[in-house]
């Protein structure tokens, strides 16, 4: 189970209520945090993950409904570790961890900061390249970004250190 802290904006899109009483999630990433961004007129989910600041994008667009949604990004965080040869054990055990979520309001932040830097990053990206804020093309660039709420590490490194790799 994880905590996925949303925005309002995000809270409204998912239709989930916050809970208050906060149970401990046994991720080795920990939890995540939510935001809605629009680009060229379509709405796009932000998810980053706390401690890592892993990001993963999805479309609104994509799935009509809120289970949908959570399995899009559930899918898009199995890609990613998927392809980072994270080990099958570790795998398993974090989308084990991502199946049951709880919604919760946002806490850090250094957490929403980072994220408004990925969405200015991503749309500087976009207008730039002509590629979709969804697209692995944008990902890969975002998973490279040194942040400095990471002392200047990027997000793979983060969260390859995390999982010990």
């Amino acid at each position: 189970m994880i905590i996925l802290h949303c925005t309002h904006k995000a809270q409204k899109r998912l239709k989930v209520p916050f809970q208050d009483d906060l149970p401990l999630t046994e991720s080795k990433l920990g939890n995540w945090y939510c935001n809605e961004f629009t680009y060229n007129r379509s709405k796009f989910l932000l998810f980053v993950n706390e401690g890592t600041l892993l990001p993963v994008i999805l479309s609104v667009k994509a799935a009509g409904n809120t289970e949908a949604l959570l399995d899009i990004f559930r899918q898009r965080f199995f890609k990613i570790l998927l392809n980072w040869e994270v080990s099958q054990n570790l795998i398993e055990h974090e989308l084990g961890q991502v199946q049951e979520i709880v919604i919760a309001k946002t806490q850090s932040k250094s957490v929403l900061g980072s994220m408004n830097d990925f969405v200015r990053c991503t749309v500087g990206m976009c207008e730039h390249r002509e590629i979709a804020p969804d697209s692995s093309e944008c990902l890969a660039q975002l998973f490279r970004m040194p942040m400095g709420a990471l002392k200047y590490k990027s997000p793979r490194e983060a969260t390859m250190d995390c999982l010990g790799k």
